[in-house]
């Protein structure tokens, strides 16, 4: 149901390591692997891309703990097709100005109309979550960032990987901005659609990027604490 949508203590290890229990203390302490996936597609004009989705991006950035020490950060970049911009392997997921600068050069990208986020996911999962550079003892965080219409996905391609995230514990945060259809945002985010509270989602429209941004974050680290953050938000 709504109120356990976002069982956000429960989430997050790779089953490589650690019990649901430090997960928390995990989060919290800003120690986790986080993936970032945010749509490209040609729906997001240059004037948005640099006002919007760049400012979402170093907003996440600047109010997470990235360091080589604390949270590692991958980002993917979709919208038909998925592509690695940051691989946990780089030194620069570990290296918050690095990250920021690697941001920053992305121009606009001529991307395609069709956002199909489940292939994101899967690519998200089967080459950038688990690769090489992330680590086996930290929990597995992912915020899936994408706008306007949904343009839907294979149905079975959308609920095998959303089982695989859950399997394997990977607390996945959704951002939607603008959209125009919410069911699949509500339900990868654990909830029943239209539900009142939904813990790991964020609806927002234009022009409130950045309060998206910090919802976001900190909604990774607990349940009850970002409803309140979310609340003073508004």
């Amino acid at each position: 149901n709504s109120g356990n949508g976002g069982n956000s203590g429960n989430g997050g290890n790779s089953g490589n390591g650690g019990n649901s229990g430090n997960n928390s203390a995990h989060y919290c302490n800003n120690l986790y692997d986080l993936t970032v996936i945010v749509e490209e597609s040609s729906f997001v004009n240059a004037v948005l891309w640099e006002k919007e989705t760049k400012n979402f991006l170093t907003s996440v950035v600047i109010n997470t703990r990235v360091h080589k020490d604390k949270v590692h950060m991958s980002l993917v970049l979709f919208d038909e097709n998925a592509r690695t911009i940051v691989p946990f392997s780089s030194d620069v997921s570990a290296n918050k100005t690095l990250l920021l600068k690697e941001i920053e050069s992305i121009n606009k990208p001529n991307g395609k109309k069709d956002t199909l986020y489940a292939r994101a996911l899967v690519h998200a999962y089967d080459t950038v979550i688990f690769a090489k550079g992330s680590r086996n003892n930290m929990p597995k965080v992912v915020i899936l960032y994408y706008y306007g219409y949904d343009y839907g996905s294979n149905d079975s391609l959308f609920g095998s990987i959303l089982k695989d995230f859950k399997n394997k514990n990977i607390k996945l945060i959704i951002v939607g901005i603008a959209l125009g259809d919410t069911k699949n945002a509500y339900k990868m985010a654990g909830c029943e659609h239209n539900a009142p509270h939904c813990p790991r989602l964020v609806l927002k429209p234009w022009d409130f990027i950045k309060p998206a941004a910090n919802f976001a974050v900190a909604a990774i680290c607990d349940i009850e604490v970002a409803r309140k953050y979310y609340k003073n938000l508004i």
